[in-house]
């Protein structure tokens, strides 16, 4: 358990299975935000793709792939193909303003040795 000092009332966080820290909420927060995220626009991207099918002769001879403009004889083997054009959405970037914390590399010594349990 971890105990944060905190106005109106401290909070108490607690490490549940699966590594996650939870509190019971909801939380009411007395200070000041330091730094602010924001996000760029997203933007459109296209892609096209290009699929090859393969089909015998008795598939070929069907109603709507004998109509393809695309199918050609290969021999034994008919092919014709498929363009997909997709549109998407990326995402804009989140990046974030506010101060850096400084980290200074520190050493503690222990005395009390780690206790363990025998299974």
């Amino acid at each position: 358990m971890v105990n944060i000092e905190g106005e109106p009332k401290p909070i108490l966080l607690t490490m549940r299975p699966m590594e996650h820290w939870w509190a019971r909420g909801p939380l009411a927060l007395k200070g000041f935000g330091v730094g602010s995220y924001s996000t760029s626009a997203g933007h459109w991207e296209s892609q096209t793709s290009t699929t090859k099918h393969e089909h015998t002769a008795l598939e070929a001879s069907s109603g709507t792939i004998q109509q393809d403009p695309t199918l050609r004889q290969n021999g034994q083997i008919y092919t014709m193909t498929t363009t997909n054009h997709d549109k998407y959405v990326c995402a804009g970037a989140t990046t974030y303003s506010g101060p850096t914390v400084p980290y200074l590399a520190k050493t503690e010594s222990c005395s009390q040795p780690v206790l363990g349990c025998d299974r």
